[in-house]
């Protein structure tokens, strides 16, 4: 997950001149926010700068719930039409799977049980053979 830094108003951003940072001599930098090249901040300092900026971290992002992972999943017409499509295959799978039940009681004079064990036989060996 990405996270967003949100930047503070109250911090200076761009040196006076609105020049890059990264084009000026590190002197000038150093300078400018008043730090030692060899030893930075004095802890005081450091201490002053936490009290007035705050600390030296980016916010948390919450993560999105559930709900809205699954909403924004179909906002993509691919997802949409693909889960469309299992749910209507499901459907016709079920109904002709009761209707092979069905069948098979009726014509067969079978018992529910005895119906759906055939039925579980028959996909067994169906499934075999595609094997």
């Amino acid at each position: 997950m990405v996270k967003r830094a949100v930047a503070s108003s109250s911090f200076v951003t761009s040196p006076p001149d609105n020049s890059a940072w990264w084009s000026l001599p590190g002197s000038d930098v150093l300078a400018h926010f008043e730090a030692e090249s060899t030893n930075g901040l004095t802890p005081e300092e450091a201490l002053r700068r936490v009290a007035q900026y705050g600390p030296n971290s980016l916010p948390e992002e919450q993560e999105p719930g559930v709900w809205s992972s699954l909403f924004a999943a179909f906002k993509d017409p691919l997802a949409l039409i693909l889960t469309l499509a299992a749910v209507l295959s499901a459907g016709i799978g079920l109904a002709l799977s009761f209707d092979t039940w069905r069948t098979l009681r009726r014509e067969q004079g079978l018992s529910d049980r005895q119906a759906v064990e055939l039925m579980l036989r028959l996909a067994g060996d169906e499934a075999r053979r595609a094997t």
